[in-house]
Parts: C-alpha cells; structure tokens; sequence
C-alpha cells in the first residue's frame, strides 16, 4: 500500500482529478473502478471520486509499488527538449515568468516544443522538485508566433489565485506590434467575433457570440507605420490582429489577418514569417483576490525580441 497525505499545497482539488495527476499513466475509467473497489480509500473511506481533498487527508492506494511506479509515468509521453536558455523574466518560489520565444508552443500538443518543456527541462537542470500531484502548466497563453510574457505557478494555490485573478479582470495586459499606416489617436475597439473552429480563424460579425475589448495607444508613427501598445480587457483567440486588421491597420508580418503583398517586403528584407506581435507587461492589481507578495503588483517587463527591435529601427528611422 502507498500513502500520499495531503499537504497544503495540494489541497481543494477533487480527488479523481488529484490523483490523475499523481498516477498519468492510470485511464480515467480505471481511476473510478479502483475507487469502486476500494483500491484507492480517503481515510480509510470508499469514495467515488468526487471528494475535495483537505490539509491533512490521507489517501490509501492499494498498488504494489510496481504497479503504482508504472501508473506514476505518463504513457506514450512525447516531450521536446528545449533547443535555446529559457528567458526567466522574474522567479521565486511560487512562480516563474518567462519570455516566451517565437515558435514555441504556450501548452503542449504533441507537436513541438512548448514553453512546459522548457519549465520542465529548467526545472530539473536546478533540481526544483514540484508537490505530490502538481503538474506543471501555464496561466496565459500566447499565440506560438507571439512572443512575451507567460506565468506559471510552481503549486496549485498559487495556480489557483492567478486563474481567480485573471477571472475577476485584476490584471492588465500589455502588447506592443508595428502595423501598416498611421494611428495618431488613442482608439477603443468593441466587437464581437465569430469563430471558424475549421479554419482557426475569427472574424468580426455583428451577430459573432464572443466580445473582444482592445485598448489602441500609439507610440510613435509615420505615414507608413505605427508603434502601438495594445491592452486587451479581453483575451480571445487572435484578439488583437483581427481588431486592429479591422481598422485597416494589420499587424505587420500577420499572414492569416493582414497584408501578404506589403508582408512579402519584410519576409524579404527581414526574414519576418510571423505577425510582429510582443506581449510585452503584464500586471495584478489591487482586487478581491489579494497577493501576499508586493512585487506581483509591480508590472513584469519582457524586452523586444531582436527582431522587432531591427524593424522598428528601419521603420522609424
């Protein structure tokens, strides 16, 4: 028999989910059927899954060791090893930023490299040991050709208060891009957009079942281009190419929402293949759900990638 108590790290979760998570190689079908039969107990207790484990619970699982070994690694897992030094933006020991690279995935997909196999991979090279049942994840994503700014909790009520806090709006997030031709005004975009799940793809529809609320302030400008920092109040899929597309201004380098002939230009001179998108701060602030470290209230900054900054130099010259 093995025993996992639970420690505060790890408590408010439903049992199933927790030790899914402790045993990712156990189907979830097989989970409930251990439960039925009493192979995996809540002290001492038949359960059914459902249970919210508690500081302090002990949860009995009726394995040999060999058994629970093979169940405790994940099955047919297929992971990337990082190919470049993770941009550690700020850490401590709930959480670590990160200045997400282009190309790199913000969540696992089977694919390619994501910014969880760059965690993990960082992890183990400074001997970072995670909690019982704790997986390591992401509480933003990017766009894999965006780059900048993702958090991710080093334990689950941490995890907890940044997903409560994204819920509730106390955070502010901020964008930078270079799009085609000149915004000289703070603008406000309201709209709503339709998704076309095949295509991945959205567009601005009047009848659409999503609201999108981005914040346009320019930077500096030309009759050419535009610098703008971009807010957004909400955070859907391709929010803020389709918005300021929308106004006729693309992102540069955007071939899914923008220019391809004027893009052609910049993959030429530059190399340029992906929207010139860099999410660039991201902050908490004060709200109902409150953080026990000051810093967190302070913006996290993640520099411009060389790229942008060569574009911008020629641009805006």
């Amino acid at each position: 028999m093995i025993e996992i108590n639970i420690t505060p790290q790890n408590q408010h979760q439903r049992i199933d989910k927790f030790m899914l998570k402790v045993l990712p190689g156990m189907s979830k079908s097989f989970c409930y059927k251990m439960f039925r039969k009493k192979n995996i107990t809540l002290n001492g207790k038949k359960i059914n899954g459902h249970e919210i484990c508690h500081e302090g619970d002990l949860i009995q699982v009726y394995f040999t060791q060999e058994t629970y070994d093979h169940f405790a690694t994940r099955i047919q897992e297929k992971r990337f090893e990082s190919d470049g030094v993770l941009d550690v933006v700020y850490e401590d020991d709930q959480l670590i930023v990160i200045n997400k690279a282009i190309g790199v995935l913000s969540q696992d997909d089977g694919t390619a490299v994501s910014v969880i196999d760059q965690i993990r991979s960082y992890y183990e090279e400074k001997n970072v040991q995670m909690d019982t049942g704790f997986r390591i994840g992401v509480s933003n994503r990017l766009d894999r050709n965006t780059t900048g700014i993702v958090l991710s909790a080093k334990s689950l009520p941490m995890a907890q208060i940044i997903n409560q806090k994204i819920k509730n709006h106390e955070v502010v997030k901020l964008y930078k891009s270079i799009v085609f031709g000149k915004i000289d005004k703070d603008i406000e975009l309201k709209d709503t957009i339709h998704k076309d799940h095949n295509n991945n793809k959205v567009s601005i529809d009047q009848d659409g079942e999503i609201m999108i609320h981005t914040l346009l302030k320019p930077l500096r400008w030309n009759e050419s281009f535009t610098e703008v920092e971009i807010e957004i109040k909400t955070g859907k899929t391709h929010q803020i190419r389709v918005h300021l597309a929308s106004i006729g201004h693309p992102v540069i380098g955007d071939n899914k929402y923008g220019n391809i002939h004027l893009n052609k230009d910049f993959k030429r001179k530059y190399n340029l293949n992906h929207q010139l998108l860099h999410a660039y701060s991201y902050q908490f602030i004060e709200g109902d759900i409150p953080l026990d470290n000051e810093r967190y209230y302070k913006p996290f900054i993640a520099i411009n990638p060389d790229l942008y900054n060569t574009i911008a130099k020629a641009v805006f010259k």
